[in-house]
């Protein structure tokens, strides 16, 4: 008999929460949920998770738990992400979340985050496995990973996220454009220096490689662009985004204010103030390979986590 599993992701922007059951060659999922706590607000400034986003956090780590709970969950993993490894209260701040709710969260590392991502995403994405380019953009973090055959054969974790870029640079609403300019010449300086790195340079060179990319970013600028009033995955998973529509998406986006995106289609509350930073993000990623699309993945790392547990318990009942 299948298990049910569930794994959650405490990102920097976004908690998120899978159940379901890892059934070759398919993932079922039997229920997800999600919430906008922005546990990196501030973080930037301030060099920890303050008392308010904590306060946030609690109350929907309970309700994970308690939806885990009537769905008789029979393993389940939490990871922290960038944020955590950030923080200089990381380690604290798990143990008062863990002390309120119940749930305790591992803090992994990006090569990990990677890892996770990509298993999640190879599990039934084939026609991106050959040669591959598989993105990770979060609120605090973004990590590229290089897949050729199957394999992961390069990893590389930068500090380029939504959450912290939106705070760094962008101090009106709308964004100057000198504060626009301001974060593109980071994410172009950051990732100038990635692809003079020797496996990303080679990539270029070669060329043939599909970018894939994931996390909330990306799913929520495909449903944006599939006009989507109601996120529907099966849609998004695979959906292609060109350069040229997020070109135009962004020039829709930087002379709104925050609440007033908050009327396009896809946009999910709670973004509608990093959602800028996010897509000069893609663009970026898009023009340092030299890329004119990206196929965007619903499945990701709660998936990833998901295979790893499946695995690991079948490893130890064969031990028994």
């Amino acid at each position: 008999m299948q298990q049910n599993l569930a794994s959650i992701d405490v990102g920097t922007n976004t908690l998120r929460l899978w159940i379901g059951k890892i059934k070759d060659p398919k993932i079922l999922t039997l229920h997800t949920d999600r919430a906008n706590v922005r546990l990196g607000e501030g973080l930037k400034q301030q060099g920890v998770i303050n008392e308010k986003a904590v306060v946030r956090a609690a109350p929907i780590l309970v309700r994970f738990r308690e939806a885990m709970e009537r769905r008789s969950v029979d393993d389940f993993r939490a990871i922290g992400t960038s944020v955590f490894r950030k923080a200089g209260n990381g380690e604290e701040t798990i143990q008062r979340l863990y002390n309120q709710t119940g749930v305790p969260i591992d803090i992994i590392s990006g090569e990990e985050e990677a890892r996770l991502s990509v298993r999640g995403i190879l599990w039934n994405f084939p026609q991106s496995c050959n040669r591959a380019v598989v993105v990770d953009a979060g609120g605090g973090s973004t990590e590229l990973i290089i897949v050729r055959d199957y394999r992961i054969e390069a990893v590389h974790s930068i500090d380029l996220g939504a959450v912290y870029l939106t705070e760094t640079y962008f101090k009106h609403d709308p964004p100057l454009e000198k504060e626009i300019e301001g974060l593109r010449g980071c994410v172009a300086e950051q990732l100038g220096k990635v692809i003079m790195l020797a496996p990303f340079k080679d990539i270029i060179r070669e060329g043939g490689y599909r970018l894939v990319g994931t996390a909330g970013t990306a799913t929520t600028l495909a449903a944006m662009d599939l006009v989507l009033r109601d996120y529907i995955s099966e849609l998004v998973h695979g959906h292609v985004l060109t350069i040229n529509k997020l070109l135009a998406l962004f020039d829709r986006l930087r002379v709104k204010k925050a609440k007033d995106r908050l009327v396009l289609a896809g946009l999910e509350p709670g973004r509608e103030d990093i959602i800028l930073a996010g897509l000069i993000i893609w663009i970026g990623i898009l023009k340092a390979f030299s890329l004119p699309e990206m196929t965007v993945s619903h499945n990701g790392i709660l998936e990833g986590i998901a295979i790893d547990m499946r695995e690991r318990n079948r490893e130890i009942c064969c031990t028994r």
